[in-house]
C-alpha cells in the first residue's frame, strides 16, 4: 500500500469516526456528562468506569477478530439489509474501537480526578543548570530533528494534522 492510499484511508476513517462520535455520544451522555453511562454502570457493576469502556473495546475486538478469522466481512462502513435496516460492516467496527479507545482514556482521567497531560513527563526533578542547559538547547534539537525527519523514507510528508501530500521527486 502506497503513502497516498494509506492516507487517504486514515483521513476517511477519521472522518467517518468523528460523525460516528456526534451521532452516538447521546446514547452514553446525560446532560453535558460525556461518561455518564459509564460511571453509573461502574456504580452498578462495582468496577471503575474505564473497566466498562474496556469491556466495551474488548467487545468490538473481537467482533473484528472474528470477522478477521472467518474473513467474513465486507471493506464497507455499513450496508443496507434486504428490509432497508443499515448494519455495521467491519470499517465502522474499526471507527466505534478506535472512539472506545478515546471514551477510555477520558474513564482515566476522571478517576484520577486531574487532566491527562499530553506532554511529557520527566524522571526526576530537573535542577537549575539541568533547565538551563535545555532551555538554551533545546530550539536547536527541535530544529535538527525536524530538519531530519522532513521528509521521510515513503516519500511522504506531513502537510496538516491528517492531510498528506507527495514530496517532489529531485531531480538527477
Amino acid at each position: 500500500m502506497n503513502s497516498i492510499r494509506f492516507a487517504q484511508i486514515y483521513d476517511g476513517l477519521t472522518s467517518k469516526e468523528e460523525a460516528l462520535f456526534g451521532v452516538k455520544k447521546d446514547q452514553y451522555a446525560f446532560d453535558d456528562e460525556r461518561l455518564h453511562n459509564f460511571i453509573q454502570a461502574a456504580k452498578v457493576e462495582g468496577r471503575r468506569p474505564s473497566q466498562i469502556a474496556f469491556s466495551y473495546f474488548v467487545k468490538h475486538l473481537i467482533a473484528i477478530q472474528k470477522a478477521i478469522d472467518t474473513e467474513q466481512y465486507e471493506l464497507y462502513w455499513e450496508r443496507l439489509t434486504e428490509a432497508g435496516d443499515k448494519d455495521e460492516c467491519i470499517v465502522q467496527r474499526f471507527a466505534d474501537a478506535r472512539n472506545y479507545l478515546l471514551l477510555m482514556l477520558c474513564c482515566l482521567e476522571y478517576e484520577a480526578g486531574r487532566p491527562i497531560s499530553f506532554g511529557t513527563k520527566a524522571a526526576k526533578e530537573l535542577s537549575d543548570v539541568d533547565k538551563m542547559i535545555i532551555e538554551t538547547f533545546l530550539p536547536e534539537i527541535e530544529a535538527a530533528l525536524v530538519q531530519q525527519a522532513a521528509p521521510t523514507r515513503t516519500g511522504v510528508r506531513p502537510s496538516g494534522r491528517t492531510r498528506y501530500e507527495p514530496v517532489p521527486e529531485e531531480e538527477d
